[in-house]
């Protein structure tokens, strides 16, 4: 029974996992996913009859409650219980169903706020970033309980950090925009709408690192095959890039030749880096779609899209 169960299937991510999976295969057996209109991961009994349902040795858990920087200020006991209950809920449910594998996805935002290059070992080293605290720490919380878990239970686990994932498929709700399709949507608004400038929020000098969601992918099922799973696995691009240079080659994608203003007002933290040299070593992990080609990509899928659901009306 090397069944594999995927939670958070539908989502941006998980979407392009199972396509694919559809696509090239897999060494697993069977592949179940679902969505939370048929089983609800924050209530026990859905739960429990998921896993009689799809009887899983690896699960790969990737469901969750997401935002952005004024999401998580707005609602912040919102996204640690969400964030955390599905995953406990989960895995003391599945540690007594013969499970032999567990990994999750994380978001970097968990890392401490100083670190320059984060390192796994640096997870709970210090305190994250005010403006997701709450959010970072259902996700410490999330990755110790885990490990707690595995220890008590008996199988491996693994949990995956990833910097900011772009690519066809994002966000494109106000709550939950992160900034490639933040800056897409402000600069097709003002293009569409003939608009001289464009005013983005953030400090134009902070840095991000960005990866684009196939290559994330790549990451994620590669380390579904290793044979013995590390505690925790960065999977970076080293795309790290200012927020300005950013803003800069998404203005020139999207062909808008108005200017451009910054409101350091609403801070956008920037991340750094994340040290994937575990993930060079382990996997021989090398992303290999750069930012431009990714972004070129993104904008293609933004822009049809964008159009289905007129989503930018002329004033």
């Amino acid at each position: 029974m090397n069944n594999l169960l995927v939670t958070g299937a539908k989502g941006f991510i998980g979407s392009h996992l199972v396509r694919e999976l559809e696509l090239h295969g897999s060494v697993f057996d069977d592949v179940f996913t679902f969505s939370s209109t048929e089983y609800d991961l924050t209530n026990r009994l859905s739960v429990t009859e998921l896993l009689s349902d799809c009887p899983s040795h690896t699960i790969l858990h990737l469901a969750g409650k997401i935002g952005n920087e004024s999401s998580y200020v707005a609602k912040p006991a919102s996204f640690f219980s969400d964030n955390f209950d599905t995953l406990s809920e989960l895995l003391k449910a599945a540690s007594n169903k013969g499970l032999k594998r567990f990994v999750h996805v994380i978001s970097s935002d968990a890392y401490p706020k100083d670190a320059g290059v984060y390192k796994e070992k640096e997870l709970l080293s210090g305190a994250p970033f005010e403006f997701c605290s709450n959010y970072a720490a259902a996700q410490r919380a999330a990755s110790e309980f885990v490990h707690a878990c595995a220890t008590q239970f008996g199988f491996e686990a693994c949990t995956i950090i990833l910097p900011t994932v772009y690519g066809p498929g994002d966000h494109l709700e106000s709550d939950l925009m992160q900034p490639v399709a933040d800056f897409m949507y402000r600069f097709q608004d003002a293009k569409i709408n003939q608009e001289s400038r464009v005013t983005l929020k953030g400090n134009p000098d902070a840095f991000i690192e960005l990866i684009y969601v196939r290559d994330a992918v790549q990451g994620i099922l590669q380390t579904l095959n290793l044979t013995t799973l590390p505690r925790a696995l960065n999977l970076g691009s080293s795309d790290v890039i200012s927020f300005k240079a950013l803003a800069l080659l998404i203005q020139k994608v999207v062909a808008f030749d108005g200017a451009v203003l910054w409101d350091i007002n609403q801070a956008r933290h920037g991340e750094r880096s994340i040290d994937s040299s575990q993930a060079r070593e382990l996997l021989q992990f090398a992303p290999k779609i750069g930012l431009q080609n990714g972004l070129d990509r993104m904008y293609s899928w933004y822009d049809q899209k964008t159009k289905q659901l007129d989503l930018f009306a002329s004033r």
